[in-house]
């Protein structure tokens, strides 16, 4: 059956009705189908909608009203272009994590003949765990920056080595901090300067 297969579909469809004696009492099916139900934080979200009579046909002269309806109850229209026997739209409002729905209303001279609805769940992102492999280049960045270098665990043992052989040249420079006042000779010159005053005051009869 290749080059038919939408043939093929509505045949055993029909089949299928026609056998289960639902041809007859069942009406207009309205669907929406939605390709991810699970989808990261951002990214788009494709989605079909369709109607077909009780005979699985679809209904070509059918339009479709679409609206999405955000975790906070919020809703919005969403645009869909016909494609062949279904209508096609693509929802890209997905920056907020939590259960949306997709609400479809099919429409044919002027009055709602059927209505259905989907849902998707958007996904909290977790950033250590987007890519939670090692990334050499950023490391071998950071070990620059920072003056240092990126050792291999195989090499783990050469570097040990290294630094035991080090040990003895290492200095590491003491920073000491003495206060000025508490000194002898600065006792001494306060001492002076306060006499030196008392002195050039009662000279020049201040006191």
């Amino acid at each position: 059956m290749h080059g038919f297969d939408r043939e093929h579909k509505r045949f055993w469809r029909q089949a299928v009705l026609w056998l289960a004696q639902m041809d007859e009492s069942q009406t207009n099916e309205v669907w929406v189908r939605i390709e991810r139900r699970r989808v990261p934080m951002g990214e788009s979200v494709p989605f079909e909608v369709g109607a077909n009579d009780p005979m699985g046909n679809p209904i070509d002269t059918a339009r479709f009203e679409v609206e999405l309806v955000h975790p906070d109850g919020t809703a919005e229209p969403v645009d869909v272009q016909r494609v062949v026997d279904t209508w096609q739209g693509t929802i890209r409002q997905t920056d907020v994590p939590g259960d949306y729905t997709v609400r479809v209303r099919a429409i044919q001279d002027g009055q709602s003949f059927g209505q259905d609805q989907g849902r998707f769940i958007v996904l909290k992102q977790d950033l250590e765990l987007d890519r939670p492999a090692a990334d050499p280049l950023l490391l071998e960045e950071l070990a620059e920056l920072s003056g240092g270098e990126v050792v291999p665990p195989e090499e783990l043992g050469d570097l040990f080595k290294r630094l035991l052989d080090s040990a003895e040249e290492l200095e590491v420079p003491l920073e000491t901090r003495k206060p000025l006042w508490d000194t002898w000779w600065m006792l001494i010159l306060f001492a002076a300067t306060m006499t030196a005053e008392w002195i050039l005051r009662k000279r020049w009869g201040l006191v």
